[in-house]
């Protein structure tokens, strides 16, 4: 089911895509696009690609997005463990598509190497910048096992390699969004955050709420909808692990959250006179 887009508007959809194969040459990936170019999307967030992130596929894929327009930037993570197939849990990309390239000024991922998120950087009217930015959050309710190649246990043993094994690892995850968020001139600076948290538990010190409390973002969907509950992500029965958080400017310029049931994903409409 495709949405018509509203005039004036700039278009983001989002979805957990939990796998796309390269196989075939990459036919998943030339049908992802195909709806893309059908919904106008003019960027993309993809989370859980499974996608180990070398350059040959990272090369493949941008000439996969470039073809409708000619003009393609991509971000993506992926764990800084090597794997020798091109299947690898976890990790995210992002895509600009479209004339909106030209006003990307950055682009890239977070510094961890446990594949966290991704981000694009719009330049935007009166010296504003605008962050977009896809992550993926592993669930905490699952075994150590060193042998698994799992996101979880890649993520395990990078931290353990590290020394540096928390609590959780969900506490340097919010902790490197909300350093982000708040780096340099944050007044000039506006976020939307679109992310899978497969641990949705939330403290006060740790979670989403380390987040909330940070920074000066809102979770766009209560926002736009304050009378509605989270719908449940696909999948996960009644759970709703989907996050779609923003600063203050993207949420006054928000047309459209649409949070589909099953098995769609949401998709923001942002007035398009922030970035033009």
């Amino acid at each position: 089911m495709i949405i018509p887009k509203p005039l004036n508007t700039f278009h983001i959809l989002s979805r957990n895509v939990n796998t796309l194969s390269t196989q075939y040459n990459y036919l998943q990936w030339h049908a992802a696009l195909q709806a893309i170019f059908e919904s106008k999307t003019n960027a993309i967030m993809l989370q859980e690609t499974n996608l180990s992130w070398n350059k040959i596929h990272k090369k493949h894929i941008h000439k996969i997005f470039q073809k409708p327009s000619g003009h393609a930037i991509l971000a993506t993570t992926s764990s800084m463990e090597i794997s020798t197939e091109s299947y690898q849990c976890g990790g995210t990309l992002q895509a600009i598509v479209g004339s909106w390239t030209l006003q990307t000024i950055n682009h890239g991922q977070d510094h961890s190497g446990m594949g966290w998120w991704s981000f694009i950087e719009i330049q935007g009217k009166e010296d504003k910048w605008y962050i977009i930015v896809s992550g993926y959050r592993v669930g905490n309710n699952q075994q150590v096992d060193f042998g698994s190649n799992n996101t979880y246990n890649q993520q395990y043993r990078i931290l353990h390699q590290k020394a540096t094994m928390l609590r959780t690892q969900e506490t340097p995850l919010w902790t490197t969004l909300s350093h982000k968020s708040n780096y340099g001139e944050p007044k000039r600076r506006q976020f939307l955050f679109v992310l899978t948290n497969k641990n949705p538990q939330q403290t006060s010190s740790t979670g989403i709420t380390k987040l909330f409390q940070e920074t000066n973002h809102l979770d766009l969907h209560t926002k736009h909808h304050p009378q509605q509950n989270h719908p449940p992500t696909y999948n996960c029965s009644t759970t709703p692990i989907d996050l779609c958080a923003g600063s203050p400017e993207f949420a006054k310029a928000l047309v459209v959250v649409w949070t589909p049931p099953r098995p769609q994903r949401r998709s923001p409409y942002i007035r398009s006179q922030l970035c033009h």
